[in-house]
């Protein structure tokens, strides 16, 4: 395009927040040449204002919230191209709080409303086609130097190892309690909630939050990288693959992404899954392989993806 892409970016994203997607990649697309404006949920009110002053050629809209600039444009208040970054499956994960319907409704109109549906999951990347949205699967990244880290020293022969919040949403404590007596060390990398620390057996340690630059360390250093959360979109997952790490995972969305048996251990039986991995080094090593054969990304190359993907589809639009 002759000049800079005006882009205005409207996200979840709350300062001081575990960095995610949305963290990453306004710097990076303004890096690369686009004019950003990103209003985070604290600047939220600063929508419609922005959309007078700054008048953006695409509006790039990630999360629920989403579903507001779509109802603008239903209603002939929203002329910029619209974007959807579809991120997580919003009803089944806020519609126990805000109820499913309404949420459900709202993840409906985000989509559909959108001249591009981009998503870091492939099974939402075909929903959004089959709703007869054009759409792009934009994946996950690394950080940049990802892989140059050298692996942390951990104690222990059989390092087994998590990276993200330990909470019972994400179904952690089935992780912790599936190791209790085994012979193995649990280390859980992120922010933890205080009673499954408590309760939690004396081979299981938890060190907090670690800056996103460390993280690449800690993973290199786990010989099994578990996944808990029913997710098929997880940026862990992207970075134990990146890293070789034999994969153990709990049944559900992840088989959308990872073949079970071939690319990752996926079992409804974590104490069993994590115990087979221990004492086959034969398996641990053909899944370490097999997962060597997947491309990944780091957040520059993610970035240059999605600006291909939505420059294209301006320019056909």
């Amino acid at each position: 395009m002759s000049s800079p892409l005006r882009v205005l970016i409207l996200t979840h994203m709350r300062p001081g927040a575990t960095p995610r997607r949305w963290h990453r990649l306004p710097p990076l697309l303004a890096g690369r040449g686009w004019k950003i404006l990103h209003l985070p949920r604290a600047r939220w009110r600063e929508f419609i204002p922005a959309l007078v002053r700054f008048r953006p050629r695409a509006v790039v809209a990630a999360g629920p919230i989403g579903f507001f600039p779509s109802w603008l444009r239903r209603r002939g208040l929203l002329r910029s191209f619209l974007v959807h970054d579809w991120i997580d499956d919003y009803a089944d994960n806020l519609g126990r709080l805000y109820g499913r319907r309404l949420v459900a409704g709202m993840e409906r109109m985000a989509v559909v409303g959108a001249d591009l549906v981009t998503s870091p999951s492939r099974s939402r990347t075909e929903r959004a086609r089959e709703a007869g949205r054009r759409a792009a699967f934009i994946p996950h990244g690394v950080e940049d130097d990802f892989d140059a880290a050298p692996p942390k020293t951990l104690a222990g022969t059989s390092r087994v190892g998590y990276v993200g919040i330990v909470n019972r949403a994400k179904r952690v404590d089935r992780l912790i309690d599936a190791v209790r007596g085994l012979p193995c060390e649990l280390y859980l990398v992120g922010p933890a909630e205080g009673d499954l620390v408590r309760g939690a057996p004396p081979n299981a340690h938890f060190l907090g939050d670690v800056p996103p630059a460390e993280v690449a360390a800690y993973v290199k250093a786990f010989d099994i990288a578990v996944l808990t959360m029913d997710n098929d979109s997880c940026v862990k997952t992207v970075e134990y693959v990146r890293a070789r790490r034999p994969i153990v995972a709990l049944s559900g969305r992840v088989s959308r992404e990872l073949e079970d048996g071939k690319e990752a251990l996926i079992t409804d039986d974590l104490r069993a899954g994590i115990s087979r991995l221990i004492a086959d080094a034969a398996l641990r090593s053909s899944l370490s392989s097999a997962l060597a054969r997947r491309e990944t990304f780091t957040w520059p190359e993610v970035a240059e993806k999605f600006m291909q993907a939505v420059e294209e589809s301006i320019r056909c639009s």
